[in-house]
């Protein structure tokens, strides 16, 4: 497979987020203005926040569940730092889900905090396993939001409910719109 789908990028891209590069010369980050509070799992923390790139892709948050069936459902942001249309972000992703084989479900267009946006529906196959992604994609200047839900494609209608709600609630802040 020459390209990874555009869809999954996120869900394949959170195996490396144990890896980090870091530059000798940048600035520590600061401090985040939001803690993350887990009150199911008994924790709160204050993450970095960290800048988003001038080029490349980036995943600045990302959420597993518990493992099962040897795969843990999860949901993660992803950025890519480039200037596209909605039209040609959906127009790539159709065609890179076609080459991987898998299919989509269905394509809904909308804004997202006055950007351009679409939830895409989709399925797929990779390392003999069926998975299910409910991806938010919203096009805001100089960069696109990618926020996918995966899940296995035999678990996923007991998590489609909180993986809508969590679509749902996403919003970009002003500053950078």
């Amino acid at each position: 497979m020459k390209s990874v789908p555009t869809v999954v990028f996120a869900c394949i891209a959170i195996l490396a987020l144990t890896l980090a590069l870091v530059r000798a010369d940048a600035p520590a980050p600061a401090a985040a203005k939001v803690i993350y509070i887990n009150k199911s799992c008994g924790f709160s923390i204050n993450p970095p926040d960290y800048s988003a790139p001038d080029t490349g892709n980036y995943i600045p948050v990302a959420f597993t569940a518990p493992a099962k069936n040897n795969f843990c459902s999860n949901i993660n942001v992803g950025i890519q730092m480039r200037t596209v249309t909605r039209q040609q972000y959906l127009d790539t992703t159709r065609a890179e889900v076609m080459q991987a084989h898998g299919k989509i479900n269905s394509i809904q267009e909308l804004m997202v905090s006055g950007c351009e946006a679409a939830i895409v529906d989709c399925e797929a196959k990779m390392n003999n396993q069926e998975f299910h992604f409910l991806t938010l994609i919203v096009i805001a200047p100089n960069r696109v939001y990618i926020v996918t839900c995966t899940a296995q494609v035999k678990e996923f209608a007991a998590q489609k409910a909180d993986f809508e709600k969590c679509l749902e609630s996403f919003k970009l802040e002003a500053e950078k719109i």
